[in-house]
C-alpha cells in the first residue's frame, strides 16, 4: 500500500513538469527604433528561452512563444564587433548623434544548411574520395559559354581528410582558358584578372608535397592547370588544408 501510493503520487508530481519545444523564429520585439521612416518601428527579434537570450548575447525585450519564450534583440555598436546572429542591428556608437553620417543598419546572416547544398550557396555538389566536375559547357555538349559566370563548385570534405587534390581528367581539352592558343602555358593570379579563371582557395602542389609555390595560390588560367606560372604541363593542385 505505502509504495503503490508513493508511486502514484510521484507520478503525478513528474507530469507537472512539461517540456515545451518551440521554433526560434522571428518575432516582434517590444523595443522600439528612433528616427523616421514608415511601418513597424518595432525591431525584429528571434524567440529563445531567457536563458538562451542571455547566453548569446541579446537582450530581452517582450515574450513569444505563447509566454515560454522571450523575444531576443540582437544590436551591436562596438567598433570591430563580430555579427553572429541573424537579424542583427549594427549601429554607431556615438548613436543617435551622427557618426560619419552612419544610423541604424539591419544585417541578415544567411545561415548554410549542411543538409542542403544549394542551401550553402553551390551550383554544383559533389561528394565521395573521387570524382570529376564539368563547366556546362563541356564536351558532348554544344552549349557555348556563358558571359560573367560565377558560380561554386562545392566538394564535402570527407571524415578524417583534409585535403582535396585536383587534376585535369583525360579528356582532350579538359582545362583551356584561354582563347590563345599560342601560348599553351599556366597563368596563375594577376594573369587573370582580364580573362576567364577558376578558384581553388589556396592552392599547393600535389599533397604529397611536390611542385609548390612560395605561397598559395587562388586563381587559375591559361591552357594548363599548375600551381605554378608559365608552365607546359599540367600538374595536381592541392587545395587549402583543413
Amino acid at each position: 500500500m505505502t509504495s503503490a501510493f508513493q508511486l502514484g503520487r510521484y507520478i503525478l508530481v513528474f507530469s507537472l513538469f512539461n517540456i515545451v519545444q518551440f521554433n526560434n523564429g522571428g518575432c516582434r520585439s517590444s523595443s522600439t527604433i528612433s528616427g523616421g521612416g514608415t511601418g513597424s518601428t518595432n525591431r525584429n527579434g528571434t524567440c529563445f528561452t531567457m536563458n538562451e537570450c542571455v547566453s548569446k548575447g541579446g537582450s530581452a525585450a517582450g515574450s513569444c512563444a505563447a509566454g515560454f519564450g522571450v523575444c531576443c534583440v540582437f544590436l551591436v555598436s562596438t567598433s570591430g564587433a563580430t555579427v553572429t546572429q541573424n537579424c542583427t542591428y549594427v549601429r554607431n556608437p556615438n548613436f543617435p548623434n551622427s557618426l560619419d553620417t552612419t544610423s541604424q543598419i539591419s544585417y541578415n546572416i544567411q545561415k548554410c544548411d549542411r543538409s542542403s547544398p544549394n542551401g550553402c550557396g553551390c551550383l554544383q555538389y559533389h561528394t565521395g574520395l573521387t570524382g570529376r566536375f564539368t563547366t556546362f559547357n563541356f564536351l558532348p555538349t554544344n552549349d557555348n559559354h556563358l558571359a560573367n559566370q560565377d558560380y561554386s563548385v562545392c566538394i564535402r570534405q570527407e571524415a578524417g581528410f583534409c585535403c582535396i587534390e585536383y587534376s585535369v581528367c583525360s579528356d582532350a581539352n579538359s582545362f583551356s582558358i584561354d582563347t590563345n592558343k599560342m601560348l599553351m602555358m599556366s597563368k596563375v593570379e594577376t594573369e587573370c584578372l582580364t580573362i576567364d579563371y577558376i578558384t581553388i582557395e589556396g592552392g599547393q602542389g600535389s599533397c604529397a608535397g611536390s611542385n609548390n609555390p612560395t605561397a598559395g595560390v587562388n586563381k587559375y588560367c591559361g591552357d594548363k592547370l599548375n600551381p605554378l606560372t608559365m608552365q607546359i604541363e599540367h600538374a595536381p593542385v592541392c587545395g587549402k588544408q583543413y
